[in-house]
């Protein structure tokens, strides 16, 4: 095999992978093993296309099941290897993957720090397209940090890209997005107008993923106006696909929401249910921040029935 100089082999957009998790478990259950010592052999011969290849991969499967660690030791080191091989372009991939996981862990600080380091590689390149996906995360964590103005500064700057490039996929993710910032504002008719114009895309080109979460904020926006009944069935048509596609994490988060709606009615034994499906998947997936909010509402849940010693 003829050794080749690293090129940028990451083509797809930053946010989207190559396969669903439920169709990636079972090859790397198989022949994850396999995978490290290819690594292993790779960096030995020096294959620098395949570790670039391997690496990327296995940085994937790690963050798609939420091994933060290994993904972000894996993301590091491709990131110091497309550096070093003066790609740019797959550095600033790594980095803006960086902020990703360090995002999903809610450290804020170190995703800005990671996003800003790929958005200035990108700016430099004159890539538009990858700025925009920056342009949008960074706005994500603007908005969880609650800073509102940022947040929707950012995701103009995105959007007025994928607008002018016709790339309506990417629109209508920054459409939701910006739906849920005059969501957290508490402006439901403007946050309504954002989530259907998205919802209006993703059903139109069958993107399923993206008509979910869009259902889920849809069922948010209705809960908050006391339409209970309206938001039970936006959360079942975001839980039928959730489900469907194998998104544990996404539907453990609308159990909760079908658990709040069940106790807000006073339907005590349904709420707990829910809740607890919700935080079966939260304890195995090790996401401690939605177990936490979970065990709360089982508190309250407890607290309403006069059940002192189990809400405490």
């Amino acid at each position: 095999t003829t050794h080749q100089p690293i090129r940028s082999r990451c083509q797809q957009p930053l946010d989207t992978p190559q396969l669903e998790l439920h169709r990636q478990r079972v090859p790397f259950h198989l022949h994850g093993q396999n995978f490290h010592y290819a690594l292993a052999e790779a960096e030995r011969l020096e294959m620098f296309t395949a570790v670039v290849a391997l690496t990327q991969s296995l940085a994937a499967f790690a963050k798609n099941t939420r091994n933060f660690v290994a993904a972000t030791r894996l993301y590091e080191r491709l990131a110091g290897i497309e550096a070093s091989g003066g790609d740019s372009d797959g550095e600033a991939v790594a980095c803006h993957q960086l902020g990703s996981v360090a995002e999903e862990q809610r450290g804020f600080a170190a995703a800005e720090q990671w996003y800003r380091k790929a958005l200035a590689i990108w700016e430099k390149l004159g890539n538009q397209d990858r700025a925009a996906n920056t342009y949008h995360q960074l706005g994500m964590v603007a908005q969880e940090q609650r800073d509102f103005a940022a947040a929707e500064e950012w995701y103009r700057k995105a959007l007025a890209i994928k607008e002018s490039r016709g790339d309506e996929e990417s629109a209508a993710s920054t459409y939701h997005q910006l739906g849920r910032v005059a969501e957290e504002q508490r402006d439901f008719a403007t946050a309504e107008e954002w989530y259907r114009r998205s919802l209006a895309i993703s059903e139109r080109l069958g993107i399923e993923y993206g008509a979910a979460f869009t259902y889920h904020q849809l069922g948010m926006v209705a809960q908050a106006q006391r339409e209970f009944v309206a938001a039970e069935q936006w959360y079942r048509k975001s839980l039928a696909i959730k489900e469907k596609r194998g998104d544990e994490h996404g539907a453990a988060s609308t159990y909760h929401q079908l658990g709040i709606v069940a106790y807000v009615q006073s339907d005590f034994g349904a709420a707990e249910q829910w809740y607890c499906k919700s935080i079966g998947i939260y304890e195995r997936l090790g996401d401690e921040y939605g177990a936490g909010q979970t065990y709360h509402q089982l508190g309250m849940v407890a607290e309403k029935q006069h059940d002192f010693a189990a809400a405490e």
